[in-house]
């Protein structure tokens, strides 16, 4: 349920049950046996050759653990969180623990232009998006507070619960022991209560999303799919998080319907202000062109802020696959739902929730403070199959 442990669990891909084959696999025991940057250089290679989302999904995972072990070369993290696995490491290497974490940003931007990877997403949205909480305590509630984790630890969830709830005593907006103790009656199968615990968490943080996700979690396992459903679509004027739309699908599916995103890859990046980028091929040519037409109105998010623009031009990305729609011929039969809602007047709504990346979160930021309320029917209706 915390951060670090939904992380974890979600960068589980390298030590999956499904176990890869041919020079994938021999790229990933490579990275096992301790030769990262070579196994790395040889991921990138193969996904060269063939972009395959498992190829991506483990690249972003080699980058994760990466930067793990940067942070603590001496525990080596890889093969530990990787406990299926039983090759030591035969060399100890010291890298620079800030450029392995720009080196896993980039990896998990570039991951998002081509697959689902919820590791891509988490990552992202926690570099940039999260805001660090209750960076202050009073000796006291420290001492209370680790306490708590020592016990939450060791699975003693009553005897958690007691030490943080006496951190609340001293320090009653303690966002994290608030959300610590939804935890541990969710893991004592009180979800009543932990979704008590979880509900003060939205209140105190309402611009993160994790506590509103876990909200949606101890509702669905209180039979309230409705009011799952209802925190789940809250948390995408947060953050569209991949692992949010698997979230959607599973409460969509316990309520007899199917959820389908609706998303595609891309063939190249997003256009971004102030870079030179290369053209790009077939529908897409139009969508990087739309960039050079629509940029003098823009500012350095791609937010349209000055006069003369084309008619109901307000971001750079809507702006661009309404060009690239408009202006490409014979468009490839997955462009059909795009198109289909471009002419329903719905194209922003698909752009920004459906083929979300991080690469316009600020125009995405800018539209959910404007548009927001219309993203409930979307999701719930034109993503939707009875």
């Amino acid at each position: 349920m915390r951060p670090f442990l939904a992380l974890t669990l979600s960068c589980m891909t390298l030590a999956a049950v499904a176990q890869p084959r041919g020079k994938m696999k021999k790229a990933i025991d490579k990275f096992y046996d301790g030769e990262m940057e070579e196994a790395i250089g040889d991921m990138r290679q193969l996904l060269e050759k063939d972009p395959s989302d498992e190829g991506w999904s483990y690249l972003v995972d080699m980058y994760y653990y990466r930067w793990r072990d940067a942070i603590d070369p001496s525990r080596r993290v890889a093969n530990e969180v990787m406990q299926n696995f039983t090759q030591s490491v035969h060399t100890v290497q010291v890298r620079d623990k800030d450029q392995c974490r720009l080196d896993l940003l980039y990896a998990c931007a570039e991951a998002t232009l081509y697959t689902r990877s919820t590791t891509a997403s988490f990552t992202l949205r926690g570099a940039v998006v999260d805001h660090p909480v209750d960076t202050a305590r009073t000796a006291a509630a420290k001492e209370a507070f680790e306490n708590a984790e020592s016990a939450f630890t060791d699975k003693d969830y009553a005897k958690a619960i007691e030490s943080y709830r006496e951190v609340l005593r001293q320090m009653p907006d303690d966002y994290q022991s608030t959300i610590y103790l939804g935890d541990c009656h969710f893991f004592l199968e009180a979800y009543d209560s932990a979704a008590f615990y979880f509900s003060r968490g939205v209140a105190m943080q309402p611009t993160l999303l994790e506590p509103r996700k876990y909200l949606s979690d101890a509702l669905a396992y209180a039979g309230d799919n409705e009011g799952a459903m209802r925190e789940a679509i809250a948390t995408f004027w947060i953050y569209p998080d991949e692992s949010m739309y698997l979230k959607l699908h599973d409460l969509h599916k316990r309520l007899g319907r199917t959820f389908d995103r609706r998303w595609m890859p891309r063939t190249g990046p997003v256009n971004l202000m102030n870079v030179e980028q290369p053209p790009l091929e077939g529908p897409w040519k139009e969508y990087r062109a739309a960039k050079d037409e629509l940029a003098p109105y823009c500012d350095e998010n791609g937010i349209v802020v000055k006069p003369g623009a084309p008619e109901g031009a307000r971001f750079l990305e809507v702006f661009s696959w309404q060009r690239m729609l408009e202006r490409s011929k014979d468009l490839p039969k997955e462009f059909a739902f795009a198109k289909h809602l471009s002419d329903q007047g719905e194209l922003d709504l698909y752009v920004f929730l459906s083929v979300f990346h991080h690469g316009f979160y600020e125009q995405f930021k800018a539209f959910a403070a404007s548009d927001g309320g219309r993203f409930d029917a979307f999701l719930k209706d034109r993503l939707t199959e009875d």
